[in-house]
């Protein structure tokens, strides 16, 4: 369940607008995940984390995408977790 500060936030700024920031979150989400992997920033990929959750869950919001967004991930996990059991036999 989105938090209604949430909603007021993607509605002001619109779905364009939100995708541009989505995108710049990722990006820095992937500098983030590079520095982890040299330096062991934690802190910052933590952070950087909780901004792209943040725009993932107005764009969801904004697409009204959440019944279908649910089914896709349970489904992408059944799928790993039986990859995962074929990797076992």
């Amino acid at each position: 369940m989105i938090d209604d500060r949430l909603k007021v936030i993607a509605d002001h700024y619109g779905l364009d607008g939100q995708l541009g920031i989505l995108q710049e979150e990722c990006a820095e989400l992937i500098q983030a995940v590079s520095k982890y992997h040299r330096n062991g920033m934690e802190a910052l990929m933590v952070e950087e984390m909780a901004d792209v959750l943040i725009m993932i869950d107005q764009i969801t919001y904004l697409l009204d995408a959440s019944h279908g967004l649910d089914g896709i991930i349970q489904w992408k996990i059944g799928r790993q977790m039986k990859r995962i059991t074929e990797e076992e036999t």
